[in-house]
């Protein structure tokens, strides 16, 4: 099925319109060759293609009655628009997404992509706190969203599936607790800052033990983030 249309469509805004025009076009195939599409453009590089891809695919399983899976190709789309950022407006936009599409997971409580928007949203936070210059605001939101990642961690049924968003979020936990410990912040911040950096202490115990980064620095990474760790509860564990 040649799904162009539709990509050029969702590239103009107009998809809505093309699905109505088409309706052959709102078919399981359609929806899962888009989805496909998604994930070749990721193997490629190019998160521009993922992201019309994602968005398509999230239109057409709506219109099927998906709603799940239509949360979870928005999701996607959310990534790639992560991806395409390099400054700090597009990241809050990116971050917005993902806080959309968990506040919609939450509606039908699937969690584990609830958990997923959390530890994207805290990623957008980050990067655009040092795309600004390591901003304080910014980096006091990075502090917030990682605290609240760990929380939605814990209420996760089973962390195995989560294995790679589990590892993305610690290496993330490693990079903003330490830029939080590094600040000397001013007096209107200390007393926030310092309930965060406990949260994140505290909340550290959801991770799993032996996370192993194996696509993203091996045994160097996780050695790196357990030090990180290890500080973090040294400075702000329990009293």
């Amino acid at each position: 099925m040649d799904l162009m249309p539709l990509y050029q469509a969702t590239a103009k805004g107009e998809l809505l319109e093309a699905l109505d025009a088409d309706p052959d076009f709102v078919s399981v195939e359609a929806a899962e060759q888009a989805h496909a599409d998604f994930v070749r453009a990721g193997q490629e590089g190019r998160p521009d293609i993922g992201y019309v891809a994602a968005t398509t695919a999230a239109f057409i399983r709506m219109r099927l009655g998906q709603r799940e899976a239509a949360l979870s190709d928005r999701f996607d789309a959310a990534q790639a628009l992560f991806l395409l950022a390099d400054e700090p407006t597009a990241y809050d936009a990116a971050r917005g997404e993902a806080m959309q599409v968990g506040a919609l997971a939450l509606e039908v409580q699937a969690f584990p992509l609830i958990f997923r928007c959390w530890v994207l949203a805290a990623d957008c936070s980050w990067f655009g706190c040092d795309a600004a210059g390591i901003d304080r605001d910014r980096l006091v939101r990075a502090l917030r969203d990682c605290s609240d990642a760990l929380d939605w961690a814990g209420r996760l049924p089973d962390l195995g599936d989560q294995q790679r968003w589990l590892e993305r979020l610690a290496s993330l936990l490693g990079a903003v607790a330490g830029e939080g410990m590094s600040q000397v912040w001013p007096e209107d911040l200390v007393l926030e800052t310092d309930s965060l950096l406990r949260r994140l202490s505290a909340g550290s115990d959801q991770l799993p033990v032996g996370l192993a980064f194996e696509s993203t620095g091996g045994a160097a990474k996780a050695a790196q983030v357990a030090a990180m760790l290890a500080d973090l509860e040294s400075r702000y564990g329990a009293l």
